[in-house]
């Protein structure tokens, strides 16, 4: 997946047994909304060699 100029590693999350939300913050006019219930996760992690060679390629 890539986010912006960075490249992550996509892998699935663990269940959680309790209930969890979504919500979407706007601190400019400070409000939020509820965008959902979660019911599956997963990890994003930072490409490192990706971004190794973008540092290499400065």
């Amino acid at each position: 997946m890539k986010l912006g100029e960075v490249l992550y590693d996509v892998s699935p999350g663990l269940k959680s047994e309790f209930a969890q939300d979504v919500m979407a913050v706007n601190t400019d006019e400070k409000n939020c909304c509820l965008v959902g219930d979660v019911y599956k996760h997963a990890v994003l992690t930072p490409d490192i060699d990706s971004i190794l060679k973008d540092i290499d390629n400065m």
